[in-house]
């Protein structure tokens, strides 16, 4: 089986789908990996380094996605300017798609992959249970994006955010009360943002909108 890459084309996102390292796994599976030219550049994998590990580097994003039996994504298909095509339209028929799609926001493009007989796998639409925790995505990206969340807010404190742990702030020219702050959604994002925080010293109450 063919697994192909294509570069993400979406406004300033800077993701790929697979990594050298997932590459030379899937590799050792037996399959054969193909990856666009580039699509690991902006998150500092260059094609030598897929190469290296036994992947092929593809000139274009249209041999990617009709030679390949399964594409790997990130961002969910869509127009691509360049080709002057949906990329939904240019997947081989019968093939497999992994992505996230958020399908209820997405007929349009279900109505596409469903035309093209194309398997379609939402990562955004796993369940979130332990079995399913090395696929959630969801969780990886907000992890990522909450843990400087609680350095980030400091800026905008009159305050120094750094104390000791007895809560208060020391230095040579005295001592003060250390800081709060709220975190909200501790699952996942929020989280990693009391996880940031008290790398600096900030005391974290915490709530979440869920109720379950």
């Amino acid at each position: 089986m063919k697994i192909g890459i294509p570069k993400e084309i979406y406004t300033d996102e800077r993701r790929v789908a697979a990594t050298p390292p997932s590459v030379h796994k899937l590799i050792g599976l037996g399959y054969q990996v193909t990856i666009e030219s580039g699509a690991g550049a902006a998150a500092h994998y260059h094609d030598s380094a897929y190469e290296a590990v036994g992947a092929t580097i593809a000139a274009d994003a249209g041999s990617v996605w009709s030679d390949a039996d399964f594409i790997l994504k990130v961002r969910a298909p869509m127009e691509n300017p360049a080709l002057g095509k949906h990329e939904a339209d240019l997947m081989k028929e019968g093939g497999f798609l992994v992505s996230y799609i958020w399908p209820g926001q997405n007929s349009e493009l279900l109505e596409k992959l469903a035309a093209r007989k194309v398997t379609t796998f939402a990562i955004d639409s796993l369940p979130r249970i332990s079995r399913a925790q090395k696929m959630d995505a969801l969780s990886a990206m907000a992890n990522i994006a909450g843990l400087p969340r609680g350095g980030g807010g400091g800026q905008s404190l009159w305050a120094f955010l750094y104390r000791a742990d007895d809560g208060r702030r020391k230095s040579a020219a005295g001592q003060g009360d250390g800081d709060r702050c709220w975190c909200s959604g501790p699952c996942g994002c929020g989280r990693c943002q009391q996880l940031g925080g008290h790398c600096a010293g900030v005391r974290h109450p915490a709530g979440s909108e869920r109720t379950d």
